[in-house]
Parts: C-alpha cells; sequence; structure tokens
C-alpha cells in the first residue's frame, strides 16, 4: 500500500494548485491571447493551474482601436467569456495595458 500511496502521490504532485505553466504552455496562451481579434498585444500574463486540468488566466492586454470605457469593458469581459470556453480554462481575468506596458 505504500509503494501504491507513494506513486499516486508522485503521479498526483503535478496537479497540485498553484503550479506555475511550463514556459511553452505559457507561450501557447499568449499565442492564444494574441490570436484574439480585439487584442493588439499581451505584455502580462500569468497562468497557475487551480485543478486537475483546470487553469487561472490573469493578463494585462492592449485592445485594438480607440473605445470608451463602457465598450472596453464590454470588449475585455467577452474575451473572457471566450477564454472560459476552452475546457482548460477556470477562471480568466483581463485588465487593460496601459501605453508604456512591455
Amino acid at each position: 500500500m505504500v509503494v501504491a500511496a507513494t506513486m499516486l502521490i508522485s503521479r498526483n504532485a503535478g496537479l497540485l494548485a498553484g503550479k506555475p505553466l511550463e514556459p511553452n504552455q505559457r507561450a501557447r496562451l499568449i499565442v492564444a491571447l494574441r490570436n484574439e481579434p480585439e487584442i493588439e498585444r499581451v505584455p502580462f500574463v500569468y497562468a497557475e493551474v487551480i485543478g486537475p486540468e483546470r487553469l487561472l488566466v490573469i493578463a494585462s492586454v492592449g485592445i485594438v482601436g480607440d473605445h470608451t470605457q463602457a465598450e472596453l469593458a464590454t470588449i475585455l469581459r467577452e474575451i473572457e467569456r471566450r477564454l472560459l470556453k476552452h475546457k482548460y480554462i477556470g477562471l480568466a481575468v483581463l485588465t487593460l495595458a496601459t501605453s508604456d506596458d512591455e
């Protein structure tokens, strides 16, 4: 039983909440965000595992075009809703990047 328990603990260690993404996974997430038609740039992304095959995604994004505050809020929420349709994203929070964010 000890051997089985040790194997299960080792196998499930990668599913622990709070684990950051691997660099290649993070790069794919940034590409996916940049592929959103409204997103011009992604100067900041934070993502971590929050459950089995579920991610928390927090990103600062630049939006294409000139919009009112209400329009920007609507655009951000719509992108978040689209991200949540992906089976691996459990929570998505987007904020606006400032013009000097790199």
